[in-house]
């Protein structure tokens, strides 16, 4: 029997990250529609060479745009940004805020959950 078709496809459901010791980062996958925006973001021409890269940094501010949950109360939010907002309050820039002044090991582990759901193992595509 063939490959289910619709694994071509994301499931737009949200998705616990995996984060060790810190429960309740929730994602939502982003889809190839999303990242073909986000081009326009995290893809720089560099003015000398004339040359197109990738500014990771960028990327990485896309792609976190997609977590819907963190496991930080207001209070907690309201600590680290001066803002008394939940999380679901925060605006993109807002957001970008409070997760910008993770410890770089959470932070690289939030992207390593991140890449681990939108970009899983590659499998043998059968027709």
């Amino acid at each position: 029997m063939g490959k289910n078709l619709m694994d071509d496809f994301v499931k737009e459901t949200v998705i616990d990250l995996e984060v060790p010791n810190r429960k309740g980062f929730m994602y939502k996958p982003s889809t190839a529609g999303q990242e073909n925006d986000w081009l326009k973001h995290y893809w720089k021409l560099n003015p000398k060479t004339k040359l197109g890269y990738m500014d990771n940094g960028e990327l990485n501010k896309c792609k976190m745009q997609n977590i819907v949950s963190v496991p930080y109360s207001i209070e907690e939010i309201t600590q680290i940004t001066g803002l008394q907002k939940t999380w679901e309050q925060l605006d993109i820039s807002e957001r970008w805020d409070l997760l910008s002044k993770l410890k770089p090991r959470i932070f690289n582990k939030i992207l390593e959950g991140i890449e681990k759901i939108d970009n899983p193992p590659e499998v043998e595509l059968k027709n």
